[in-house]
């Protein structure tokens, strides 16, 4: 992953009408992309999903 961490490369503000806005930042795998939108989305919608790799962790902010 190049030295950055998982968290620092997925932005998913909501937005004031309750939308979430995901957004793919350059360089990173579509794969990634996939698991961690699926997780934010899992999250936002209440649904349990399998833990995430150890490699990545979900922060709220």
């Amino acid at each position: 992953m190049g030295g950055e961490s998982a968290w620092q490369s997925f932005v998913a503000p909501l937005r004031g009408d309750g939308s979430i806005l995901l957004v793919q930042t350059a360089n990173r795998l579509a794969a990634e992309w996939e698991l961690m939108a699926r997780e934010i989305l899992g999250k936002a919608l209440h649904v349990q999903l399998p833990p995430l790799p150890d490699a990545y962790e979900l922060s709220e902010m």
